[in-house]
């Protein structure tokens, strides 16, 4: 199960916005020892969109054999078990065929699993993004995490083409911007079950286009698919709703504290947990004063954990006034 806290790890450039190696991998050393439960790289805080195929492979090979490799030196042990993180690769674009390819190269370089965003800007129909991802589903065998993101990308998963999508052999997690879909979705699908308004005929017709039974869905929820929250102001309230975890962007700077809250979380230590999220929020905040990942390289780079703070565009740097705005939280809580 895909469930805790996951790092959309940011991407840091050199001065010439070439690929800062030496910072990647000060950044995957800071998250191993911290104990994530996953790195994620090419999410929308690694700037997935803008790297080349070559570079795109030279951070999947590297980062994975950097985790292997620190796995063996440490021998860590969590809960009995050997400590290693997930390492899941962004794979999805607004082209299916461009999609198969990057997620394939992914699951070629060892992937423990690949996040598709649904297709941005094409804007496709229900139908279209569950073939979508289908093609996908069709075209590897390692887990799917799907992405739902729609001020991004135009375009939202609806509750029964998730339903549907659960019946996909690799999708196994969705991570969504929505942090009261898992309880939602549960009562929805539990009320259509018992309604007596249903008749034999359109009950057979709701199943045969959501792919599972009611007994196979409460299977697929509890052992098998997992919905994480897409950001860290939801982290909590996920929990609350029924969901499992969250990708993290305040992780990239803080992910000992950021762990700490995901561990009271599951451990159902919601005091302990509340107190964390709330002593974070003006950090989560500040971290979206502008568009992602903008501030949080900025606050990296303030921290001396990568070298500059520089986005490639589309993107720019970040105003003074912002800068400003970063600057005193990371002052208030210690950070630099």
């Amino acid at each position: 199960m895909f469930q805790g806290l996951y790092t959309a790890l940011i991407t840091p450039f050199n001065t010439d916005y070439s690929l800062d190696m030496e910072s990647i991998t000060n950044l995957v050393k800071n998250q191993f020892h911290a104990k994530v439960n996953g790195i994620i790289l090419f999410g929308t805080s690694g700037e997935g969109m803008t790297l080349s195929h070559d570079e795109r492979y030279q951070v999947i090979r590297y980062v994975i054999d950097l985790v292997n490799t620190l796995t063996m030196e440490s021998k860590t042990l969590v809960h009995g078990k050997p400590y290693k993180p997930h390492v899941i690769v962004g794979t999805g674009t607004n082209c299916t065929k461009t999609t198969i390819e990057q997620s394939v190269q992914a699951a070629n370089l060892g992937a423990d699993a690949v996040m598709v965003v649904t297709p941005y800007y094409n804007r496709p129909s229900q139908d279209g993004i569950y073939e979508h991802y289908k093609s996908v589903n069709e075209a590897i065998n390692i887990p799917i995490i799907l992405y739902n993101v729609p001020t991004r990308t135009g375009v939202h998963i609806e509750d029964m083409t998730l339903i549907r999508l659960m019946g996909l052999s690799n999708v196994c997690a969705l991570k969504d911007y929505e942090s009261l879909r898992p309880i939602r979705i549960y009562i929805d699908w539990s009320a259509m079950q018992k309604s007596e308004e249903n008749t034999e005929k359109s009950q057979d017709t709701f199943i045969k286009d959501a792919h599972r039974s009611y007994e196979l869905f409460v299977a697929a929820c509890t052992s098998k698919f997992t919905i994480l929250a897409g950001d860290d102001v939801n982290s909590l309230s996920i929990y609350v709703n029924g969901g499992h975890g969250c990708v993290s962007v305040a992780s990239n700077i803080i992910p000992e504290i950021c762990v700490e809250l995901h561990d009271s979380a599951q451990q159902m230590n919601m005091h302990k947990a509340r107190a964390i999220h709330a002593h974070l929020h003006p950090i989560y905040s500040s971290l979206f004063c502008e568009v992602n990942p903008v501030p949080v390289k900025y606050a990296a780079y303030k921290m001396g954990l990568i070298k500059t703070p520089n986005v490639r565009q589309p993107l720019h740097e970040m105003s003074t006034h912002n800068k400003e705005k970063v600057d005193k939280i990371l002052l208030r809580y210690g950070l630099i």
